[in-house]
């Protein structure tokens, strides 16, 4: 029941914020931009999942390309995990290759993060 109120709150809490954003255009601010003036990997993903939803993807790799990969990849490891844990009743350790990709993932995106605020790469500035 638990994980079942959980998923129902991830998408409703989605959908309301898409619905603001769509009707006031007034998005999520990113804290570290509005604080240092610095895009994080994350700055323009949810504008990016919008687009995703819209169908178009042209749009979405413009407000955040790595969101256009990771989106997909996170929703499908969330749904196994959640897959996984009412099967075990208990959450499952990790595995090497769960922390292997979770570590990659991680460092690509403090790579495209620091590879957003250089000028020769400002095509990836949201």
């Amino acid at each position: 029941m638990r994980v079942a109120s959980l998923w129902v709150f991830l998408v409703l809490s989605f959908i309301i914020i898409r619905r603001i954003y769509q009707s006031f255009g007034v998005g999520i601010p990113c804290p570290l931009y509005t604080v240092t003036g610095l895009y994080c990997p994350g700055c323009g993903m949810f504008r990016a999942a919008d687009a995703l939803l819209r169908g178009d993807v042209w749009q979405a790799i413009r407000y955040n390309a790595l969101s256009v990969v990771l989106l997909p990849l996170l929703f499908v490891f969330s749904v196994r995990e959640t897959v996984r844990y009412i099967r075990a009743a208990a959450p499952a350790p990790a595995s090497r290759l769960e922390i292997a990709l979770c570590v990659g993932v991680a460092s690509v995106s403090v790579l495209y993060a620091a590879a957003r605020n250089l000028p020769f790469f400002a095509i990836l500035r949201p």
